[in-house]
């Protein structure tokens, strides 16, 4: 279902992408989720908006994912965007779930640019075998779905559809959740790491409950889904693994996965881990680098390789009170510094602290960016009271070396509304070329907190905010 597009322009270089259709019908539909790329140098941008509806019939909820394609007009910050294409992407899933979709994007030498979108789908209708299929079964399936991808071409619209990861065949099904996309190997191959959850007879033993997962696909196009099948499992005696992040770093060989480690069954202690898999050793084979929790949780982890650093954001929360933390890695090859062990790392940086700014309460669903020297990281806060929460988007960004960060609410609003970048990766790039910060986020009357609050709201719209800035001198 792709919703309608309406421009609005209360701040130059804003859009309204998608907004809630037949809000006073029995089954309105709202957009929930949103992920965004950009191919600078042409001023493209691809923005997905996960859509659900309401509807009692089918446990509640029926979700799908939309992609939309703008072009700008160069030298106006994208102030004028115009709306090149809409693409229903995968099939209708079920039972309070989400798509989740992220992104990727890639121009290869004299092709079009192709956008790899990975979300949840349905592709074993019987996974555990008892011959019920999805939707007729919810009791073991409603909430349990495989991860597919869709490429789509400018020149060609969608083109190619990939099994990424499903049910493994054991009579055991399996839950794919929250995904993160790139591609990698000097741009010529997608890959994904998400979570996997299975229904495990033995808590705290192999195979793991709760797994980071990342699977590339190996240049064999077969439609079957069988050439997503270099398969890392990050293997972790752990309660919860949310939101991964990835990077494919140095002479694009070594990967390392970010994700939360909620500690062993029974133990709440929390940990944003960082895995190094052994290239020449299969898994269980890794290593390991953790950031524990200065207060009581951690969540949200985002990763990104830049100018020959790993560079790591993350929540940090105690009761409703939050840190956003950033931590960096040098990497040098030669001398043996690959950021797998934590003396690698240096000492971490706060962004917004509780008692810094007013932009700390409940901190959730950090995301960081970087051109130059100059440092981008966006995140929710709670800018009212915790029992009556307002929730609003926030960019800090600062020079590589400047003691202290700047803070900018991106759509300044007194709507009691709350705005939302926790579902969908990523919500904030960067033009490159031509000094331009995109950022996308959902606002929703009815919205919680925290990753799935969209379950409560009533009425929604999909923002897309763009803004120029200055290189760091």
């Amino acid at each position: 279902m792709v919703l309608p597009v309406q421009a609005h322009a209360d701040w130059p270089g804003a859009t309204r992408v998608a907004t809630t259709l037949a809000p006073n019908s029995p089954n309105p539909i709202y957009p929930v989720g949103t992920a965004i790329r950009n191919w600078g140098p042409q001023d493209e941008v691809f923005i997905s908006v996960d859509v659900k509806t309401d509807d009692s019939t089918v446990n509640d909820i029926e979700a799908d994912s939309d992609l939309y394609w703008y072009t700008c007009s160069n030298n106006d910050t994208c102030a004028t965007a115009t709306l090149q294409s809409t693409t229903d992407v995968g099939t209708t899933i079920y039972g309070r779930n989400l798509p989740q979709s992220s992104l990727a994007i890639r121009r290869r030498w004299g092709q079009p640019i192709e956008v790899l979108h990975t979300l949840r789908q349905k592709i074993e209708l019987d996974c555990d075998g008892d011959g019920d299929e999805y939707r007729d079964d919810f009791t073991d399936e409603g909430n349990l779905l495989d991860l597919g991808a869709k490429l789509f071409s400018t020149t060609s619209g969608e083109i190619e559809s990939w099994q990424v990861d499903a049910n493994d065949g054991s009579g055991r099904c399996e839950n794919h959740g929250i995904s993160f996309s790139r591609f990698v190997t000097n741009s010529t191959d997608p890959m994904a790491c998400y979570t996997r959850n299975s229904d495990d007879p033995n808590p705290g033993t192999a195979p793991y409950r709760d797994r980071l997962t990342c699977n590339t696909y190996d240049g064999n196009p077969s439609g079957t889904g069988a050439a997503w099948d270099n398969r890392e499992v990050m293997y972790n005696n752990g309660e919860n693994e949310d939101h991964p992040s990835f990077v494919v770093y140095g002479s694009g060989d070594h990967l390392a996965v970010s994700g939360t480690w909620r500690g062993a069954q029974g133990n709440s202690t929390d940990e944003i881990r960082v895995h190094f898999p052994d290239a020449a050793a299969p898994p269980p084979n890794e290593d390991i680098v953790s950031f524990p929790s200065t207060g009581t949780k951690v969540e949200y982890s985002h990763l990104e390789d830049h100018g020959g650093k790993l560079h790591l954001v993350w929540a940090d929360r105690t009761s409703n009170s939050a840190s956003v933390r950033y931590q960096s890695c040098d990497y040098a090859f030669g001398n043996g510094v690959y950021c797998n062990h934590e003396t690698d790392w240096l000492s971490s940086d706060t962004i917004v602290a509780d008692s810094s700014t007013g932009y700390h309460r409940d901190a959730q669903g950090p995301v960081f960016a970087m051109d130059g020297d100059r440092q981008f990281v966006a995140w929710q806060y709670n800018a009212n009271s915790d029992t009556n929460p307002r929730w609003r988007v926030v960019v800090a960004n600062r020079c590589v070396g400047d003691p202290s960060w700047s803070y900018e609410e991106v759509r300044g609003t007194t709507d009691a509304r709350d705005q939302y970048v926790v579902e969908g990766r990523p919500s904030l790039v960067l033009n490159r070329a031509e000094n331009i910060a995109h950022i996308v986020f959902i606002e929703a009357e009815g919205y919680t907190g925290g990753f799935q609050g969209f379950n409560s709201i009533t009425n929604a719209d999909a923002w897309w905010y763009r803004t120029s800035y200055s290189e760091c001198p």
